[in-house]
């Protein structure tokens, strides 16, 4: 098990830091697809406040141990199993920090605590931010990622180089599982981060609404697609306006959907004062978003689309 601060560099547990944050992350054994966002926000996280990042270590035989643990979770009687570490190697915290702060996106992610030895007693305040997730209907984010930098690193190359992005609502294909229930999924983040035009369906939910405010965040087509390529048509005739949606796409994600916003939410929830490296990002952020339309690509722009 290391310490690290996010960086290439780790430092060795026991070595003299004074962080005020401690936050436990399975990068070391855990390498899924879908997970790849989270490690991004933990380095995010670590680049403007004082963190230990816990990386916890399987133990030989984890994944059997693991698997039977979450069978027999909902048989326990005893009621004891659901504090078992579930094949982590122990870590015995030493220091005292001012919060514990643990980014689970599925309840089994909640045993990697008990991994963690002492927690309760060395940090003042301990927080749980848990990812509202969908599980998928196929297998491909299931998969494992050789390095999850490389995986984002990737992506957003690609997204950013991809003209559209197509966007729908979390399980939009399968109605009788959601039961009505509309929910925003990472891919919106993405695509209007990518400064891609998203064409798709909007999620009817309040929080899409909070958080995608602008105008043509998604350009609407119909559910079945038969209508994409004269929705992408009257786009492309308008001069400028598909490069307007993907500077308006960026810069909005820029001012309100980095990680460093969330992680300063969460630091305040907890009580903690965010540190001077948070307004530093914010301010390279609003920097960012405030690079002006070329006079070329802005002339004649309709603004919307009609």
């Amino acid at each position: 098990m290391t310490l690290s601060n996010g960086s290439d560099d780790q430092l060795q547990l026991g070595e003299v830091r004074k962080p005020r944050i401690c936050m436990p992350s399975g990068r070391n054994f855990k390498k899924k697809t879908f997970l790849c966002g989270h490690y991004e926000a933990q380095d995010v996280l670590c680049e403007v406040d004082q963190v230990d990042l816990v990386c916890l270590d399987a133990e030989p035989g984890y994944q059997f141990k693991e698997s039977w643990q979450r069978r027999l979770l909902y048989r326990d009687v005893s009621r004891r199993l659901i504090f078992q570490s579930p094949g982590l190697r122990k870590v015995q915290l030493t220091k005292e920090y001012d919060l514990f702060l643990a980014l689970c996106q599925t309840h089994h992610d909640f045993l990697h605590i008990n991994a963690i030895r002492g927690w309760k007693d060395h940090c003042k305040t301990s927080v749980c931010w848990i990812d509202f997730y969908l599980h998928d209907t196929f297998g491909g984010s299931l998969s494992d990622v050789y390095d999850y930098k490389q995986h984002r690193h990737l992506f957003s190359n690609v997204t950013k180089r991809s003209r559209y992005f197509m966007v729908a609502p979390g399980k939009v294909d399968v109605s009788d599982e959601t039961k009505g229930q509309v929910e925003i999924g990472h891919r919106y983040y993405e695509g209007a981060a990518a400064g891609a035009v998203m064409i798709g369906q909007a999620p009817n939910c309040d929080a899409f609404g909070e958080m995608f405010p602008w105008p043509d965040a998604v350009v609407e087509v119909k559910p079945d697609g038969s209508d994409v390529i004269d929705v992408v048509n009257r786009i492309e005739s308008l001069p400028g306006l598909a490069f307007a949606i993907s500077q308006r796409n960026a810069a909005e994600a820029l001012l309100r959907h980095d990680w460093g916003y969330r992680w300063k939410q969460i630091l305040q929830v907890a009580g903690l004062q965010p540190l001077p490296a948070m307004d530093v990002r914010e301010q390279r952020l609003k920097q960012l978003a405030a690079i002006p339309l070329s006079t070329v690509e802005s002339k004649n722009v309709a603004g919307s689309i009609p």
